[in-house]
């Protein structure tokens, strides 16, 4: 004990230079095990890239498109029942959202038009009209309605407020901004353009008119001035309501499109139908009655329960300038020679006469209804177009909610016409 005590430090030493030995006889074991195995063998394989010389025809543009010129496909429109709901990928397809709150994906426009969502399966409702406007936003013009700021401020306009420019200030049926830009004064009603210019163009053709035969009762009588006559007048504006029912007979008046008409035939053409035992007896009546224009030589004829047409072509006219509260027009039909009142007390009415349809180039020529001359001066004849004399962003609005694009921009628009601001 007392040798291990003095050389336990040698000892130590001894044992760990045996231990290094025998580890490294084990590794010189191993090297020598792994250089006998030669079955792992690593393939490197051939080269996957090339050189290629930059002056090549391949990398040459007028070689590439004369070369593949013929091959290029026309793009062309794949089906006329998707137009708005395809695209190719070089041509912007216009989209929108579903504007359901349950949905809310992103659709093709194209389907804002009476299609159902392809998510939610929900009709889609026709979006509201877009309109630009031709006038931008200036130092001069801050809302760019057209009317500049000392002229807004001068007439108590808002020169924030871009959408005042379409009030009818003065109740003359034009705009504020049709009357600054044509050298009128906005703000007093009997300076105005002609108002002729508040006409568009509806239709030109034979118009339905505004009444129904309804019914013919003979009273058991062969005597046809003892026979009943009844005669709906329809609401001119919506054909579905009934005005006036009027009860005449043969040789009655009646006042159809301002004129006067007498009833001066009826042709009866009442056929019974077939019954069942226990049925009443049923009758087809196909009457006809003829009219005669009291003073004129016009004829119309009118069958039990059918629609009635004029027998000339007339020209149905737009007034935009007289709205109602339902934000519609007032409308015209108006036949060849006959006269249209345009205005009211306030800003004195102007009668016109229509003298020309011209039913190829869908116009109408009025005249003055007190001298019926057409003007020498082509710009100073009265034709009346589809399109209008005042442009549509020119024109009055009643209050609703649209959509305008000013210089890229979406906006609302609230704008009251025909009254004070």
């Amino acid at each position: 004990m007392e040798f291990i005590k003095k050389h336990y430090e040698k000892l130590v030493l001894i044992v760990l230079l045996f231990a290094f030995i025998g580890s490294m006889f084990y590794v010189l074991n191993i090297i020598r095990e792994t250089a006998e195995n030669k079955g792992l063998a690593i393939s490197t394989g051939k080269a996957d890239q090339i050189a290629l010389n930059g002056k090549d025809k391949i990398f040459n543009s007028d070689f590439l498109v004369k070369d593949n010129l013929g091959k290029w496909n026309q793009s062309a429109q794949r089906n006329s029942n998707f137009a708005n709901m395809t695209s190719d990928l070089v041509i912007p397809l216009e989209l929108s959202f579903c504007p359901f709150e349950d949905c809310g994906n992103m659709i093709p426009f194209g389907y804002m038009s009476g299609k159902n969502c392809p998510f939610c399966g929900k009709l889609l409702p026709k979006p509201p009209k877009r309109r630009v406007s031709r006038f931008r936003r200036t130092e001069e013009d801050l809302d760019g309605d057209g009317i500049p700021n000392r002229e807004e401020e001068n007439q108590k306009l808002d020169p924030q407020d871009p959408y005042d420019a379409l009030y009818d200030r003065d109740r003359d049926g034009f705009s504020n901004v049709y009357e600054y830009m044509n050298g009128y004064k906005m703000h007093l009603a009997k300076s105005h353009p002609p108002m002729w210019h508040r006409l568009v163009l509806k239709e030109l053709g034979r118009q339905k008119l505004p009444v129904i035969f309804k019914a013919v009762n003979t009273n058991n009588s062969p005597d046809q001035k003892r026979w009943d006559i009844q005669i709906n007048h329809m609401n001119p504006r919506d054909m579905t309501v009934l005005r006036t029912t009027d009860v005449t007979s043969l040789g009655g008046l009646l006042t159809i499109d301002n004129r006067e008409y007498q009833i001066a035939r009826i042709e009866l053409r009442q056929t019974k139908l077939p019954t069942k035992e226990g049925e009443s007896q049923r009758m087809k009546d196909e009457s006809i009655i003829y009219l005669e224009e009291t003073g004129g030589k016009d004829r119309i004829s009118m069958q039990i329960g059918k629609d009635v047409f004029s027998s000339d072509v007339k020209a149905v006219f737009i007034d935009h300038g007289m709205i109602d509260k339902e934000g519609k027009p007032a409308q015209f039909i108006v036949g060849l020679k006959q006269k249209l009142t345009v205005g009211n007390r306030r800003n004195a009415r102007e009668t016109y006469l229509l003298h020309t349809i011209d039913t190829k180039r869908n116009m109408a020529l009025l005249v003055d209804a007190k001298t019926e001359k057409i003007p020498e001066k082509v710009e100073e004849q009265m034709w009346v177009t589809q399109k209008g004399h005042i442009p549509e962003d020119m024109r009055i609005r009643p209050v609703q909610k649209i959509t305008e694009t000013v210089e890229g921009e979406n906006m609302p628009e609230n704008i009251p016409g025909g009254r004070r601001r």
